[in-house]
């Protein structure tokens, strides 16, 4: 007898390049069949390239790190427990070791991708409270990428 088990393998993530979006698996492979809808785009993040080059090999795959797509969907999912702070996007550039994050109606946020999200999240929450407070949405953006320096503009 031969067992064969069928399943679907459910969206992670979308991810955007140029005008293109596309959903993608958590191994980042994308599917290029389905559209990606409007309602989905709320229900999921939404990750951009913003380099120059194309980040989808050949084979539907982005060309991107275990360990930076780990950190990637790790902060995704730390963040949305963060009820202050709601998330638009998050932006790959060229900038080594780094994550970049939209916030709705906030500034972009620099992360590190080599440090703890934890300790850079709890950062952003105090510098929030203590330091922006309502200036939040009027604030450029805040580098959380050097340690115990916090760069705001």
């Amino acid at each position: 007898t031969l067992l064969i088990k069928v399943g679907e393998r459910p969206y992670s993530f979308i991810f955007q390049e140029g005008s293109g979006l596309f959903y993608a698996l958590i191994d980042a492979y994308i599917i290029r069949e389905s559209a990606v809808s409007e309602d989905d785009k709320s229900k999921y993040l939404i990750l951009e390239n913003k380099s120059q080059n194309s980040l989808i090999n050949e084979q539907n795959k982005l060309n991107i790190s275990d360990t930076y797509l780990n950190f990637i969907l790790g902060l995704a999912n730390k963040l949305s427990k963060c009820q202050e702070l709601s998330v638009e996007k998050f932006i790959i550039d060229s900038e080594f070791n780094t994550i970049k994050v939209k916030f709705r109606d906030g500034p972009l946020v620099y992360f590190n991708t080599k440090t703890d999200a934890d300790e850079a999240i709890n950062r952003l929450v105090l510098v929030k409270k203590e330091k922006i407070k309502d200036n939040f949405s009027k604030t450029s953006y805040i580098d959380l990428r050097y340690g115990d320096r916090i760069f705001i503009n």
